[in-house]
């Protein structure tokens, strides 16, 4: 399967213009976009609209720039937009694995919660893909000047779950384009002007 990942393109029309322009060169089977879509919701219809005339089925998570509600209720103006904040999405034998926002949290219960309550689905899938917009714990993509500032509840869920096969996440702009390994699942910050992903 062919993705292309995106993330905390924050309203920019350059951004969105070089998404697109890759949307046309790969053809992706999914677009993924893991939040941080504008700077506190300024603009979100405008910036709603060019993703809801993506040629291509686009997952997308709200950030911290933006509230769950007023992505959602957006997000069902477009046939192409699936909103994926606690919510599961398959295709092509992947299960997507979707939670939004946030922005420095350590613990996170309502994750806990979340894929606890879907554990029969997750755990029969073959291939997850994690989707979040705070990356996990731990890695090079939480690591900002010398501490990491990620999320534990991902990165314990991850290592608990073996089929997990990617995860991708955005939020600290100084690690947009780096890729870690977490055991075997590949983690990934495709920044703001994408990242194909095969």
């Amino acid at each position: 399967m062919k993705l292309l990942a995106f993330t905390d393109i924050h309203a920019s029309v350059v951004a969105i213009k070089r998404v697109e322009e890759k949307i046309r060169k790969h053809r992706p089977d999914l677009v993924l976009c893991c939040g941080d879509l504008t700077v506190f919701e300024q603009n979100i219809g405008g910036v709603m609209a060019r993703l809801g005339a993506f040629p291509v089925k686009t997952l997308v998570l709200h950030g911290n720039h933006e509230e769950d509600v007023t992505v959602a209720a957006h997000a069902r103006k477009y046939k192409n937009i699936v909103f994926m904040h606690k919510r599961l999405y398959q295709e092509g034998g992947v299960l997507f694995v979707g939670y939004g926002g946030q922005g420095f949290v350590r613990k996170d219960r309502e994750f806990e919660r979340f894929v606890a309550k879907e554990e029969e689905l997750i755990c029969a899938a073959k291939r997850v893909v994690l989707m979040t917009h705070q990356p996990p714990f731990g890695t090079k993509l939480d690591l900002l000047r010398d501490a990491y500032v990620g999320n534990a509840s991902f990165s314990s869920w991850i290592r608990k779950n073996k089929n997990v096969v990617l995860a991708v996440s955005g939020h600290i702009h100084e690690t947009f384009g780096k890729k870690d390994m977490l055991g075997k699942t590949v983690l990934v910050n495709p920044g703001p002007e994408g990242l194909l992903l095969t």
